[in-house]
Protein backbone atom coordinates (compact mmCIF):
# COMPACT_ATOMS: atom_id res chain seq x y z
CA UNK A 1 0.00 0.00 0.00
CA UNK A 2 1.26 3.74 -1.01
CA UNK A 3 2.03 6.40 1.38
CA UNK A 4 -0.81 8.18 -0.46
CA UNK A 5 -3.45 5.93 0.32
CA UNK A 6 -2.54 6.12 4.02
CA UNK A 7 -2.49 9.83 3.81
CA UNK A 8 -6.33 10.24 1.99
CA UNK A 9 -7.71 7.86 4.73
CA UNK A 10 -5.80 9.61 7.94
CA UNK A 11 -7.37 12.64 6.06
CA UNK A 12 -10.81 11.58 5.95
CA UNK A 13 -11.37 10.17 9.24
CA UNK A 14 -9.81 13.73 10.67
CA UNK A 15 -12.12 15.52 8.18
CA UNK A 16 -15.35 13.19 9.63
CA UNK A 17 -13.82 13.84 13.33
CA UNK A 18 -14.43 17.70 12.35
CA UNK A 19 -17.69 17.36 11.03
CA UNK A 20 -18.81 15.53 14.15
CA UNK A 21 -17.14 17.64 16.57
CA UNK A 22 -19.31 20.69 14.60
CA UNK A 23 -22.03 19.05 15.00
CA UNK A 24 -22.02 18.24 18.23
CA UNK A 25 -21.01 22.05 19.19
CA UNK A 26 -24.23 23.54 17.01
CA UNK A 27 -26.68 20.66 18.27
CA UNK A 28 -28.53 22.61 20.80
CA UNK A 29 -28.95 25.80 18.25
CA UNK A 30 -29.79 23.19 15.41
CA UNK A 31 -32.61 21.40 17.96
CA UNK A 32 -34.07 24.92 18.81
CA UNK A 33 -33.62 27.51 15.71
CA UNK A 34 -34.11 25.14 13.44
CA UNK A 35 -36.10 22.01 14.13
CA UNK A 36 -37.71 23.17 17.51
CA UNK A 37 -38.68 26.79 16.76
CA UNK A 38 -40.90 26.79 13.56
CA UNK A 39 -42.06 30.18 12.11
CA UNK A 40 -44.85 30.79 9.83
CA UNK A 41 -42.73 33.91 7.96
CA UNK A 42 -39.38 32.85 7.61
CA UNK A 43 -37.24 35.09 5.18
CA UNK A 44 -35.93 37.98 7.19
CA UNK A 45 -36.31 41.63 5.63
CA UNK A 46 -34.71 44.87 6.73
CA UNK A 47 -37.48 47.98 6.87
CA UNK A 48 -36.87 51.23 6.00
CA UNK A 49 -35.97 51.74 9.95
CA UNK A 50 -33.80 49.12 9.55
CA UNK A 51 -35.95 46.62 11.95
CA UNK A 52 -36.24 42.19 10.90
CA UNK A 53 -40.10 41.97 9.50
CA UNK A 54 -40.97 38.64 8.66
CA UNK A 55 -41.98 37.49 4.59
CA UNK A 56 -43.48 34.62 3.02
CA UNK A 57 -43.45 31.08 3.73
CA UNK A 58 -40.38 29.66 3.80
CA UNK A 59 -39.14 27.47 5.88
CA UNK A 60 -38.99 24.23 4.14
CA UNK A 61 -36.67 26.17 2.12
CA UNK A 62 -34.48 26.48 5.26
CA UNK A 63 -35.08 23.10 6.53
CA UNK A 64 -34.04 21.76 3.31
CA UNK A 65 -30.95 24.16 2.68
CA UNK A 66 -29.62 23.12 6.45
CA UNK A 67 -30.68 19.25 6.01
CA UNK A 68 -28.14 19.02 3.10
CA UNK A 69 -25.72 21.12 4.80
CA UNK A 70 -25.29 18.82 7.65
CA UNK A 71 -26.89 15.68 6.98
CA UNK A 72 -25.91 15.51 3.04
CA UNK A 73 -22.16 16.11 3.87
CA UNK A 74 -21.67 14.29 6.72
CA UNK A 75 -23.22 11.38 4.99
CA UNK A 76 -20.92 11.52 1.57
CA UNK A 77 -18.48 12.23 4.24
CA UNK A 78 -19.31 8.96 6.06
CA UNK A 79 -18.72 7.02 2.47
CA UNK A 80 -16.05 8.37 2.04
CA UNK A 81 -13.81 7.08 4.66
CA UNK A 82 -15.58 3.96 4.14
CA UNK A 83 -14.42 3.73 0.41
CA UNK A 84 -10.98 5.13 0.98
CA UNK A 85 -10.53 2.25 3.91
CA UNK A 86 -7.52 -0.39 2.08
CA UNK A 87 -9.89 -2.59 2.37
CA UNK A 88 -12.01 -1.33 -0.53
CA UNK A 89 -9.57 -0.17 -2.25
CA UNK A 90 -8.23 -3.13 -2.84
CA UNK A 91 -11.48 -4.67 -3.90
CA UNK A 92 -11.80 -1.99 -6.16
CA UNK A 93 -9.21 -3.20 -7.82
CA UNK A 94 -8.29 0.59 -9.29
CA UNK A 95 -11.88 0.76 -10.94
CA UNK A 96 -12.68 3.92 -8.62
CA UNK A 97 -14.68 6.12 -11.44
CA UNK A 98 -17.83 5.49 -10.03
CA UNK A 99 -16.64 6.44 -6.64
CA UNK A 100 -15.24 9.78 -8.21
CA UNK A 101 -18.12 10.45 -9.82
CA UNK A 102 -20.19 10.37 -6.56
CA UNK A 103 -17.37 12.49 -4.77
CA UNK A 104 -17.49 15.00 -7.52
CA UNK A 105 -21.55 15.59 -7.65
CA UNK A 106 -21.39 15.91 -3.87
CA UNK A 107 -18.83 18.65 -3.79
CA UNK A 108 -20.80 19.94 -6.52
CA UNK A 109 -24.75 19.80 -4.41
CA UNK A 110 -22.29 21.25 -1.46
CA UNK A 111 -21.71 24.14 -3.45
CA UNK A 112 -25.04 24.53 -5.24
CA UNK A 113 -26.50 24.69 -1.47
CA UNK A 114 -23.71 27.12 0.16
CA UNK A 115 -24.25 29.88 -2.39
CA UNK A 116 -28.08 29.11 -2.76
CA UNK A 117 -28.02 30.55 0.87
CA UNK A 118 -26.10 33.25 0.39
CA UNK A 119 -27.98 34.58 -2.55
CA UNK A 120 -30.70 34.23 -0.48
CA UNK A 121 -29.48 35.93 2.20
CA UNK A 122 -28.05 38.87 0.26
CA UNK A 123 -31.20 39.02 -1.64
CA UNK A 124 -32.82 39.67 1.66
CA UNK A 125 -30.48 42.57 2.44
CA UNK A 126 -31.45 44.30 -0.38
CA UNK A 127 -35.34 44.17 0.69
CA UNK A 128 -36.16 41.05 -1.92
CA UNK A 129 -35.84 43.96 -4.69
CA UNK A 130 -36.57 42.04 -8.51
CA UNK A 131 -33.44 43.09 -10.04
CA UNK A 132 -31.55 42.28 -7.30
CA UNK A 133 -33.06 38.64 -7.42
CA UNK A 134 -33.17 38.54 -10.94
CA UNK A 135 -29.85 39.01 -11.41
CA UNK A 136 -28.68 36.61 -8.66
CA UNK A 137 -31.29 34.47 -9.94
CA UNK A 138 -30.03 34.76 -13.47
CA UNK A 139 -26.17 34.60 -12.60
CA UNK A 140 -26.96 31.39 -10.23
CA UNK A 141 -28.47 29.66 -13.15
CA UNK A 142 -25.60 30.10 -15.70
CA UNK A 143 -23.37 29.12 -13.00
CA UNK A 144 -25.28 25.79 -12.71
CA UNK A 145 -25.92 25.00 -16.42
CA UNK A 146 -21.89 25.34 -16.41
CA UNK A 147 -21.56 22.89 -13.82
CA UNK A 148 -23.52 20.35 -15.32
CA UNK A 149 -21.62 20.35 -18.68
CA UNK A 150 -18.51 20.65 -17.31
CA UNK A 151 -19.01 17.58 -14.39
CA UNK A 152 -19.49 14.79 -16.89
CA UNK A 153 -16.50 16.09 -18.80
CA UNK A 154 -14.05 16.30 -16.11
CA UNK A 155 -14.77 13.24 -14.81
CA UNK A 156 -13.93 11.42 -18.15
CA UNK A 157 -10.53 12.85 -17.71
CA UNK A 158 -9.50 11.48 -14.43
CA UNK A 159 -7.09 8.79 -14.11
CA UNK A 160 -6.03 7.28 -11.12
CA UNK A 161 -3.57 4.42 -10.12
CA UNK A 162 -3.93 0.85 -8.67
CA UNK A 163 -4.59 2.39 -5.29
CA UNK A 164 -7.48 4.57 -6.39
CA UNK A 165 -4.53 8.01 -6.29
CA UNK A 166 -5.20 10.61 -9.04
CA UNK A 167 -2.64 11.08 -11.49
CA UNK A 168 -4.03 13.01 -13.90
CA UNK A 169 -7.03 15.37 -12.99
CA UNK A 170 -9.29 17.61 -15.33
CA UNK A 171 -7.94 20.46 -16.60
CA UNK A 172 -9.54 23.81 -17.74
CA UNK A 173 -12.68 22.62 -16.39
CA UNK A 174 -11.53 22.63 -12.89
CA UNK A 175 -9.47 25.94 -12.88
CA UNK A 176 -12.43 27.53 -14.12
CA UNK A 177 -14.33 25.94 -11.42
CA UNK A 178 -12.46 27.16 -9.03
CA UNK A 179 -12.58 31.40 -10.58
CA UNK A 180 -16.29 31.02 -10.99
CA UNK A 181 -16.21 29.89 -6.91
CA UNK A 182 -13.92 32.58 -6.03
CA UNK A 183 -15.58 34.78 -8.23
CA UNK A 184 -18.93 34.29 -6.83
CA UNK A 185 -17.56 34.72 -3.07
CA UNK A 186 -16.70 38.31 -4.30
CA UNK A 187 -19.90 39.32 -5.84
CA UNK A 188 -21.58 38.31 -2.75
CA UNK A 189 -19.23 40.42 -0.63
CA UNK A 190 -19.19 43.58 -2.46
CA UNK A 191 -23.12 43.63 -2.48
CA UNK A 192 -23.30 43.38 1.19
CA UNK A 193 -20.39 45.81 1.44
CA UNK A 194 -22.67 47.89 -0.97
CA UNK A 195 -25.43 48.03 1.23
CA UNK A 196 -23.20 48.29 4.40
CA UNK A 197 -21.81 51.12 2.90
CA UNK A 198 -25.36 52.89 1.92
CA UNK A 199 -26.32 51.91 5.57
CA UNK A 200 -23.58 53.81 6.72
CA UNK A 201 -23.95 56.73 4.71
CA UNK A 202 -27.87 56.71 5.99
CA UNK A 203 -26.77 56.26 9.47
CA UNK A 204 -28.48 52.87 10.51
CA UNK A 205 -25.40 50.43 9.84
CA UNK A 206 -25.84 49.53 13.77
CA UNK A 207 -28.93 47.33 12.56
CA UNK A 208 -28.18 43.94 13.40
CA UNK A 209 -28.89 42.34 9.55
CA UNK A 210 -26.45 44.53 7.94
CA UNK A 211 -23.47 43.61 10.66
CA UNK A 212 -24.51 39.96 10.88
CA UNK A 213 -24.37 39.65 6.75
CA UNK A 214 -21.51 41.86 5.98
CA UNK A 215 -19.20 39.72 8.72
CA UNK A 216 -20.56 36.16 7.78
CA UNK A 217 -20.08 36.77 3.82
CA UNK A 218 -16.56 38.53 4.96
CA UNK A 219 -15.37 34.96 6.60
CA UNK A 220 -16.84 33.18 4.11
CA UNK A 221 -14.97 34.51 1.49
CA UNK A 222 -12.05 35.01 3.29
CA UNK A 223 -11.73 31.23 4.72
CA UNK A 224 -12.84 29.73 0.68
CA UNK A 225 -10.76 32.10 -1.14
CA UNK A 226 -7.83 31.04 1.32
CA UNK A 227 -8.31 27.40 0.97
CA UNK A 228 -8.45 27.95 -2.54
CA UNK A 229 -5.76 29.76 -3.46
CA UNK A 230 -3.65 27.23 -0.43
CA UNK A 231 -4.45 24.25 -2.76
CA UNK A 232 -3.46 25.31 -6.15
CA UNK A 233 0.26 24.37 -5.37
CA UNK A 234 -0.80 20.68 -4.16
CA UNK A 235 -3.52 20.69 -6.92
CA UNK A 236 -0.80 21.47 -9.59
CA UNK A 237 0.98 18.53 -7.93
CA UNK A 238 -1.70 16.26 -8.01
CA UNK A 239 0.10 12.81 -8.10
CA UNK A 240 1.10 13.54 -4.38
CA UNK A 241 -1.23 15.45 -2.67
CA UNK A 242 -4.61 16.25 -5.13
CA UNK A 243 -6.38 13.25 -3.26
CA UNK A 244 -6.94 15.75 -0.26
CA UNK A 245 -8.98 18.16 -1.80
CA UNK A 246 -12.22 16.39 -1.68
CA UNK A 247 -12.39 15.97 2.40
CA UNK A 248 -10.88 19.55 2.79
CA UNK A 249 -13.59 21.43 0.75
CA UNK A 250 -16.53 19.41 1.94
CA UNK A 251 -15.69 19.80 5.41
CA UNK A 252 -15.50 24.00 4.72
CA UNK A 253 -19.08 23.08 2.39
CA UNK A 254 -20.65 21.75 5.50
CA UNK A 255 -19.45 24.20 7.89
CA UNK A 256 -20.13 27.22 6.43
CA UNK A 257 -23.61 27.44 5.34
CA UNK A 258 -24.67 25.55 8.64
CA UNK A 259 -22.95 28.85 10.26
CA UNK A 260 -24.60 31.01 7.98
CA UNK A 261 -27.93 29.46 8.62
CA UNK A 262 -27.83 29.08 12.41
CA UNK A 263 -26.41 32.75 12.78
CA UNK A 264 -29.85 34.55 10.86
CA UNK A 265 -31.95 31.86 12.72
CA UNK A 266 -30.87 33.18 15.87
CA UNK A 267 -30.84 36.62 14.88
CA UNK A 268 -34.68 36.03 14.03
CA UNK A 269 -34.80 34.93 17.33
CA UNK A 270 -33.46 37.19 19.58
CA UNK A 271 -35.18 39.78 17.52
CA UNK A 272 -38.65 38.01 18.24
CA UNK A 273 -37.73 37.71 21.85
CA UNK A 274 -36.92 41.51 22.16
CA UNK A 275 -40.10 42.35 20.83
CA UNK A 276 -42.35 40.36 23.19
CA UNK A 277 -39.99 41.61 25.87
CA UNK A 278 -41.65 44.95 24.92
CA UNK A 279 -44.90 44.30 24.42
CA UNK A 280 -45.20 42.90 27.83
CA UNK A 281 -43.02 45.44 29.20
CA UNK A 282 -45.89 48.08 27.70
CA UNK A 283 -48.74 45.90 29.22
CA UNK A 284 -47.29 45.64 32.53
CA UNK A 285 -46.95 49.60 32.47
CA UNK A 286 -49.92 50.54 31.15
CA UNK A 287 -51.80 48.23 33.84
CA UNK A 288 -49.82 49.97 36.94
CA UNK A 289 -50.57 53.61 35.74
Amino acid sequence: MSKELYTRQYINVVGLALLLYDHILTWQDEIQYVWRYDFRLEVPLLDLNGSLRESRNSTWTMKATYFISRYFALAGHIVNVIYSSPYFIQRQNGDCLAWFKFQMGAMMVLVFNMEFIMMMRVHALYNHKFWVGAVLAAWYMLCRTYNAWALPRAVAQVETNINCIPIKSPGTSRWITYVVIILNQAMFWCLSYRKYRCAVRDGWSDYSLIRLVIRDNSWAFLLLVGVLVSLIPYDVYVKNQGHIIFCIMTCLLSIIPCRLVLNIRCLKYETDSEVEQVDMSTIVTRNTM
